[in-house]
C-alpha cells in the first residue's frame, strides 16, 4: 500500500493535507495519467499547436 496526498491531486477540495493509502494499482494509474497529462502539454508547447474554443 502507498499513502498518497490528496491535496497534491485535488488542491481546490483539500486545503490542508489528507493520506490516504492506496494499492499499487491505483498509484500506478495515477503517474500514468499525470505522465500522459505532462506528455499533452509537452506536445502542445513543442508544436505550437493553439486550440479553438469556437
Amino acid at each position: 500500500m502507498k499513502k498518497i496526498n490528496l491535496r497534491e491531486l485535488y488542491p481546490d477540495v483539500y486545503t490542508t493535507d489528507f493520506f490516504v493509502d492506496v494499492t499499487e494499482e491505483v498509484m500506478e494509474t495515477i503517474r500514468a495519467a499525470e505522465r500522459a497529462e505532462t506528455a499533452y502539454e509537452r506536445k502542445m508547447y513543442r508544436y505550437k499547436a493553439q486550440y479553438s474554443l469556437d
